[in-house]
């Protein structure tokens, strides 16, 4: 038997709009309602930044290819500091002339 069957049922309350626009998608991924509630749930933590990665790599779920490259909140913050210190140092470099 498969988790599935072991865990209990969840209600879910959401407005109208919303289950019908997931039952469209679910019916075009040819999945259950759940299924695609699930698949969306595990994607948003998926693509979540990771504060440790350097950087992150979003691809799309069809082909592979890489949507987009994004940066770790700690590298966003190490490439900020180096900003501001370069930016400092024209600013003295500006008032020294």
């Amino acid at each position: 038997m498969s988790d599935r069957h072991v865990l209990p049922p969840y209600s879910l309350r959401m407005p109208s709009e919303l289950r019908e626009m997931l039952e469209l998608s679910a019916r075009e991924a040819k999945r259950s309602l759940n299924a695609e509630i699930v698949a969306r749930l595990e994607d948003s933590f998926s693509n979540t930044i990771s504060a440790s990665d350097p950087m992150r790599v979003i691809e799309d779920g069809e082909d592979g290819k890489t949507v987009m490259l994004l940066p770790s909140a700690k590298e966003l913050v190490r490439l900020t500091g180096e900003l501001a210190e370069q930016l400092r140092l024209l600013r003295e470099e500006r008032a020294s002339r």
